[in-house]
């Protein structure tokens, strides 16, 4: 029995075989899945830090800003991390 396509592509034809294929492609489909949590979480918690920090500072603008500036500095960083994500 042969591999995917996309696991095929990757291995010489003498490891090309279907129980590879599927332990490879479980292992990959787990780290996207542990991936995608990880990147969910860290977007939720921006968002939660944003929102608390636009209520205790409202008074104060400049700190406002700076408070943007540095979750936006956080998204940046996260997006390097994981890459574009939806």
């Amino acid at each position: 029995m042969r591999a995917c396509a996309q696991c095929a592509s990757r291995l010489d034809s003498s490891r090309a075989d279907a129980s590879y294929c599927s332990s490879r492609c479980r292992s990959i489909a787990w780290r996207t899945r542990r991936t995608d949590a990880v990147h969910a979480l860290l977007t939720r918690q921006a968002e939660i830090t944003r929102s608390r920090l636009s209520a205790l500072l409202a008074d104060d603008a400049h700190a406002v800003a700076e408070a943007d500036r540095l979750l936006d500095e956080i998204d940046h960083r996260a997006a390097e991390l994981f890459g574009a994500r939806s």
